[in-house]
């Protein structure tokens, strides 16, 4: 089944009156302002009558956005493109529009715009113009209010989740009695690797390139929230089979798990002059249990890990001179701290497939004093190892001010074991790291 067409619970949603909010076009969306760099914001002023759209592809790799208004509205940058990695791409929209974005991942295109992705797939075409996507993506859903009412945004997983999604208001007033206003959803989580392993979206090599939902795998009243179940009443997670919305739910608090995830799921904002969609780093990783996470040196299991997926710091299978805590980044867990010169982490069987990666990604903090800084480097199979890729880092203002930070490195294809070695001119600590992936 494709998402162009409004399915039973969708409809419901629609219908529905809430005391403070409304529901979007389909399923769910949120936001997030992390990381956006130097982005020049057009203002609604200058284009009285339309919204932007600013699509930031933070993920290391390339994907294909997808677009579908609802019924009557137009088709954003006909419906469906490219964007490389760190690539960024503004659109306009009239300020009534009505719609929702997805992210194509795994796609190959011939000259004509002709192909097929592995998930969002839209008919195998580039540009959707107006076709629906398969349903195992991660949804951001808007409904513009036209500048006399509230715009209400939010992020999705009714359906499924594949690329992690955040959503942030180019403006608009916040609001300190409500966290919901003008703020930002939705989260930078990659939830496919430790994904329950019933709802595991494979593709023909076995790995996992989509979550799906209770609802999208099993089809039945219960998870779908149809039916006798068709309330807020009714539909309680709580009270399914498994309660697999949790899974969603506790790594990312603002997006919809679940049809009735009202409440800490949909945003709304005054004012704003449109609307920055980021996508976030993920990638295929090995079909399992779907029960992975843990703290500090878990280590490999036997098999081997994705390169492409997220893979948490405090996984590792050996450490020198460093220390693990809580973070309170997005997505919780651990970090690795205490990080100074000579201070190196070790991680067992990263397969990097045929497929080169040719970019390394981190997630990093620092509350480095002034004047001190150092090298985050990766290495194979040996500490002696020249190393393929580094990047610097300084001060972020904290030892929880988290940045994403990507460096080149050697393309790399096979089965190794990484080591992350850490130098610095200076014998301090310069360093937090709480995850990391390659491209």
């Amino acid at each position: 089944m494709s998402f162009d067409s409004i399915t039973e619970a969708a409809t419901r949603r629609l219908a529905r009156r809430h005391s403070r909010r409304r529901v979007l076009g389909l399923f769910g969306g949120a936001a997030a302002a992390v990381g956006l760099g130097a982005i020049a914001w057009p203002s609604r002023a200058a284009a009285q009558g339309t919204a932007t759209f600013t699509f930031v592809n933070n993920t290391g790799q390339t994907i294909w956005p997808g677009a579908l208004g609802n019924a009557g509205q137009e088709v954003p940058n006909g419906g469906g493109w490219e964007l490389t990695a760190g690539q960024s791409l503004t659109v306009s929209v009239p300020d009534t529009w009505a719609g929702r974005f997805w992210a194509r991942t795994y796609c190959t295109f011939d000259a004509s715009g002709q192909g097929s992705c592995e998930t969002g797939d839209c008919g195998g075409a580039l540009a959707c113009n107006g076709a629906g996507g398969t349903p195992n993506v991660t949804l951001a859903e808007f409904t513009l209010g036209g500048g006399t009412s509230s715009d209400f945004y939010d992020v999705s997983f009714v359906d499924a989740f594949n690329v992690p999604v955040t959503v942030a208001p180019v403006g608009g007033a916040t609001s300190s009695s409500d966290p919901y206003q003008c703020t930002t959803a939705g989260c930078t989580v990659n939830l496919n690797p430790d994904c329950p392993g019933a709802l595991q979206d494979v593709d023909s090599s076995g790995n996992i390139v989509a979550c799906l939902s209770a609802c999208s795998e099993f089809d039945t009243p219960q998870y779908c929230c149809t039916g006798a179940y068709g309330s807020s009443s009714t539909c309680n997670p709580d009270t399914w089979p498994v309660d697999y919305a949790a899974y969603f739910k506790s790594s990312c608090p603002n997006a919809y798990s679940y049809a009735f995830d009202d409440p800490t799921s949909t945003f709304t904002c005054s004012g704003a002059s449109g609307y920055v969609i980021t996508f976030w780093p993920f990638g295929a990783t090995s079909s399992g249990s779907g029960e992975g996470g843990g703290g500090g040196g878990n280590g490999s299991s036997g098999g081997t890990v994705s390169a492409r997926s997220t893979i948490q710091a405090s996984d590792y299978t050996a450490q020198n001179d460093t220390q693990t805590e809580t973070t309170s980044d997005t997505g919780g867990g651990l970090d690795v701290g205490w990080i100074q010169n000579g201070s190196w982490l070790q991680y067992d069987s990263v397969d990097f497939s045929s497929n080169a990666c040719t970019q390394f990604i981190a997630r990093v903090a620092s509350g480095a004093a002034s004047g001190i800084s150092g090298l985050v480097e990766v290495r194979l199979d040996s500490l002696s190892n020249a190393a393929i890729g580094s990047f610097a880092i300084a001060s972020t203002g904290g030892w929880q001010d988290w940045e994403t930070a990507p460096a080149n490195i050697t393309a790399t294809t096979g089965v190794h074991t990484v080591y992350l070695a850490f130098v610095s001119g200076q014998p301090a600590d310069f360093v937090n790291v709480h995850w990391f992936t390659f491209a």
